[in-house]
């Protein structure tokens, strides 16, 4: 060995000395392509100034060319391969072993990247393309050429008689799914890749269909029946032959469901089709390349022969293929006599020598992977229900696991499942600031802009929108939410929307109406998704610790997300008074108001509305500017200001007077306020 350093040959060689070392093959292999061993080291690769196709090769897939280029590289260095020469891989005479170490032939290449998402996710892979005729074995090597397949069915059956097969074939899968005999077995894999099963020389041979003629024959070489018969040929009608054909398989590229291919013939003179499932686990194209063979095979067979042999050629045997009367004919059966009466089908060889069709790239989208979700608690003033729900959940996530798991603990040690999220919930932000808005009307002027995680939505009615089909609550400024109601959905843009005709402060949330909520503010659609978290006066200001798991994971996944929750008395606090009036007479000033109920107030036949409280009783304060002048509490929706009070607390008679007027609730105290300027006359 005489190095070189810049392109200039050393004068001395290294001590180096041949056969001092074993040699180990680091990179075995071929390209899965047709003709792959003609140019082992090509690679496909359209991108590349050094991709191409082996020579000759048509450019199709064929993963048992491979597969052979494979064995015949490793059983060519291995001593205990079936013939095995010394002039292979001779011993070394420097140390113990061969000159190619067989335990040291490495194949190209096992990719580190996981089957099938290497090659299906071609959007992550830019080299995903090439794995359809590349070196990779990922997604190959659980397949194998049906010779090896026809050897492990009959060593199942243990079927001592020595078997040669030459298929020709490849199979990626084989089910059997029942008790069967080892020809019901072999009887699908005849028919679908075309070959034979013959008796002979005290075995068993499997022969492919699409070889050519072992043998010609002229019409005067053959033997004569009695009566001197000569060859005859029956042709049936065209209208009992099949025009289309129809083969159903398991596609690996589908996730093994069943596919079908179909080849079908053009002017066909009959209707007829024909159909074949076949457990076989084969790509697509090799599929439709099977069954438009099959179907040229059935079509073929229209036609059969029938002719005796000398029986001097004992060496014919069924599924050879012979020339008579320039035709190819393939040997169904002999019957041996003073000669030997041969039946045999027309044969079919150009449908063998085709290809399949180019093998399309695989494709399927990457599957999400859900990270931790996305959870708003809120603290609506509606309450609908008894007892009144006081907190609710909203989840999201995408892509959406299927549920979670609602973990619920009292001190954050020890947490137990009291609920399942099985909806995924309407959650996004508005785009544009939403000012504050009329209460108690339509407002038609305004609009809200939002984009929601997921979902559509859609117009209604005006009436419907009142009844609480559209409803969305708005974060006010971190203080609360607002309830809108709204009829009109427009879709703006990849999940934007724009709401309008919209019904402000629903629910008691006239509070957060008048506030301005920023581009930013989140939505929440209200609608079946959300799940109540606390309900009932009991619940008020105590703390729970919780946890979000998706469902059939533990509290403690690491997509769990933790979060602690008080709930407040939003839904508890009474509604604000409406209609005050003030009236004065000669004793001082009479206050009036009418009471608005909580819940139960929807009926129109009632005189009036349910009280929603366990007693009546309100809160009454008189106002100078900020300050409170005087505070009182009464039983009835009425007060009556004395004008000794009115003196005490201006100096005399007031021509307007601000009063402030809230319900009072005994589990949450006094509720929203109704506070107004009212002149007094």
């Amino acid at each position: 060995h005489v190095p070189r350093a810049a392109g200039v040959e050393a004068a001395q060689p290294t001590a180096w000395a041949p056969g001092s070392k074993p040699i180990w093959l680091l990179e075995c292999g071929g390209p899965a392509v047709d003709r792959g061993g003609n140019g082992p080291n090509v690679f496909p690769d359209p991108k590349s100034s050094e991709g191409g196709m082996p020579p000759f090769s048509r450019g199709v897939r064929d993963d048992l060319a491979q597969s052979r280029l494979i064995a015949a590289t490793l059983q060519r260095f291995d001593p205990a391969a079936v013939g095995f020469s010394e002039a292979f891989n001779p011993a070394a005479s420097a140390y113990s072993g061969r000159m190619v170490d067989p335990g040291r032939c490495y194949l190209w290449c096992w990719d580190a990247r996981p089957f099938p998402a290497f090659p299906d996710h071609g959007d992550v892979w830019a080299d995903a393309d090439n794995w359809q005729t590349g070196h990779w074995l990922n997604g190959r090597i659980e397949g194998m050429p049906v010779d090896d397949l026809l050897g492990a069915i009959l060593g199942d059956f243990e079927v001592a008689a020595p078997v040669t097969a030459q298929t020709g074939a490849f199979a990626e899968g084989y089910v059997v799914d029942r008790p069967m005999s080892a020809r019901a077995c072999i009887e699908p894999l005849s028919d679908v890749f075309g070959f034979d099963a013959v008796a002979s020389g005290g075995g068993l041979a499997f022969r492919r269909r699409g070889r050519g003629p072992v043998a010609a024959f002229a019409e005067d070489a053959l033997a004569s029946g009695r009566g001197g018969e000569r060859p005859g040929v029956v042709r049936r009608q065209a209208s009992e032959m099949p025009a289309a054909l129809t083969l159903a398989f398991a596609d690996p590229d589908r996730e093994y469901r069943q596919g079908a291919a179909r080849a079908s013939v053009e002017d066909a003179a009959s209707r007829r089709e024909a159909a074949m499932e076949a457990a076989v686990v084969m790509p697509r194209p090799v599929a439709e390349h099977r069954a438009e063979v099959m179907l040229a095979e059935a079509r073929a067979a229209r036609e059969t022969s029938t002719f005796r042999l000398p029986l001097s050629r004992f060496d014919m045997e069924p599924g050879d293929i012979v020339a008579l009367g320039g035709a190819e004919w393939r040997i169904l059966r002999i019957a041996d006599g003073p000669s030997r009466l041969v039946t045999a089908v027309r044969a079919e060889r150009l449908a063998h020598l085709g290809a399949p069709r180019p093998s399309r790239p695989r494709r399927r989208s990457a599957p999400g992977l859900a990270g931790p979700p996305l959870a708003v608690v809120l603290d609506l003033a509606a309450a609908e229900t008894e007892p009144a729900q006081l907190q609710r959940i909203a989840v999201t996530a995408d892509p959406w696991p299927g549920g979670y798991t609602l973990w619920r603990s009292e001190d954050g040690a020890s947490f137990e499942p009291v609920a399942l999220v099985s909806t995924r919930a309407m959650i996004g932000a508005t785009t544009a600031a939403m000012p504050a808005g009329p209460l108690w009307c339509f407002d038609r002027s305004a609009a809200l802009e939002i984009t929601l995680s997921h979902g559509q939505l859609q117009s209604v009615s005006e009436t419907a929108a009142l009844s609480g089909v559209n409803l969305a609550a708005v974060e006010a400024a971190g203080q609360g939410w607002e309830i809108v109601a709204f009829a009109n959905a427009e879709i703006t843009g990849p999940g934007a929307w724009r709401l309008s005709r919209l019904v402000r402060g629903l629910g008691g949330s006239e509070p957060f109406a008048a506030l301005d909520k920023p581009a930013g503010s989140r939505v929440v659609m209200l609608d079946g998704a959300l799940q109540p978290l606390a309900a009932g006066a009991e619940s008020l200001g105590r703390t729970a610790f919780w946890r979000l798991s998706p469902t059939g994971r533990d509290h403690a996944d690491a997509m769990a997300v933790a979060f602690q929750a008080t709930p407040g008395p939003a839904a508890l606090q009474p509604l604000s008074p409406v209609h005050l009036r003030a009236k004065r007479n000669a004793g001082g000033v009479a206050f009036s108001w009418i009471r608005r109920t909580r819940t139960g107030g929807d009926g129109w036949e009632a005189s009036e509305a349910p009280l929603g409280e366990e007693t009546e009783a309100y809160l009454v304060e008189v106002l100078d500017g900020a300050t409170v002048r005087r505070g009182v509490e009464t039983a009835l929706p009425a007060w009556f200001y004395g004008a000794a009070e009115e003196i005490a607390d201006f100096g005399g008679p007031q021509g307007a007077l601000r009063l402030r007027v809230r319900q009072i609730s005994r589990a949450v105290g006094p509720g929203h306020a109704a506070e107004v300027l009212l002149a007094v006359v």
